[in-house]
């Protein structure tokens, strides 16, 4: 288990650092439109920009939420327990992504 939580906190840490590069690209591109004269095809092109930008700022912060939760499940000795039945969660699927918080049965139904 030890093993699992190193991974999580790794995985947190990382995530957290692509996020503040994320975050400094976002103000590059608001700063950046706001300087300049901006023609329509530039227009469509930030606005895309900026959706991709929020798009990965999105799934970043959800997956932090997951792993938090993993995190916080460590720290109050419920780790490897389904969320929803209190059974334990399959070691695989634990392998597989530390961060999941239903056994198997649980997850299909």
């Amino acid at each position: 288990m030890d093993t699992l939580k190193a991974i999580l906190l790794k995985e947190q840490e990382d995530l957290e650092s692509v996020l503040r590069e994320i975050e400094s690209d976002e103000f590059d591109v608001k700063e950046s439109s706001a300087e300049s004269a901006i023609e329509i095809s530039d227009m469509a092109d930030q606005f895309e920009e900026r959706q991709n930008i929020y798009s990965q700022k999105e799934m970043i912060l959800d997956r932090l939420k997951k792993i938090k939760g993993a995190l916080e499940r460590f720290e109050k000795g419920a780790y490897g327990k389904c969320i929803k039945c209190g059974g334990d969660i399959e070691e695989m699927r634990l392998k597989i992504d530390p961060s999941n918080e239903t056994c198997r049965h649980c997850s299909v139904g």
